[in-house]
């Protein structure tokens, strides 16, 4: 008796489990496909206020590497009379400002990206030091302005140049 009494109860619990977790799987599947369907909207509204900030970005670095260049460079920075050290001076200030100015930008583009420019900088300091060692330092600044213009036509792709390229590039594979 208590027997049977046990398995009426079992015959009517168990298919009433068995109900309940089928419920409960199906519940957490149409929670989970609206979670991914929300999820999906989300990145879309975000993609989509996103992608002009990020050609903002894009756009602001190569105009920063192109100010860098020695032809930008030189016809902000040079003044009739300056040394070598004077020039030297105002040039290093000049890219530090452009890029100070831009630092911000990093957020809105690759770690490759970003990362490329600085360096795109850092070898573009190293070229002007370089080049003006080859200077006497209060020695007046046209000698190094036509050197420095020389390069930047005659070596082909300096530092920006290469960066700028690069910019070129990942903007046509991610847009």
């Amino acid at each position: 008796m208590l027997e049977t009494w046990i398995l009426d109860i079992i015959k009517f619990t168990l298919p009433s489990i068995i109900l309940l977790i089928g419920v409960v799987i199906l519940i957490n599947k149409m929670l989970d496909s609206n979670y991914r369907i929300k999820m999906l909207e989300y990145k879309n509204q975000t993609g989509q206020l996103f992608t002009p900030v990020r050609l903002q970005a894009y756009e602001r670095l190569v105009t920063y590497l192109e100010r860098i260049s020695f032809a930008n460079l030189i016809q902000q920075n040079y003044n009739q009379g300056q040394t070598v050290q004077q020039l030297h001076i105002s040039l290093l200030i000049a890219i530090r400002e452009e890029f100070n100015y831009n630092i911000s930008q990093q957020l809105y583009v690759s770690n490759d990206v970003w990362q490329l420019v600085v360096t795109s900088k850092e070898e573009f300091i190293k070229v002007l030091n370089n080049t003006v060692m080859q200077y006497d330092a209060q020695e007046d600044a046209k000698a190094l302005l036509e050197h420095l213009l020389s390069l930047n036509s005659a070596e082909g792709l300096l530092p920006n140049d290469l960066a700028i390229n690069f910019l070129k590039e990942e903007i046509r594979n991610s847009f």
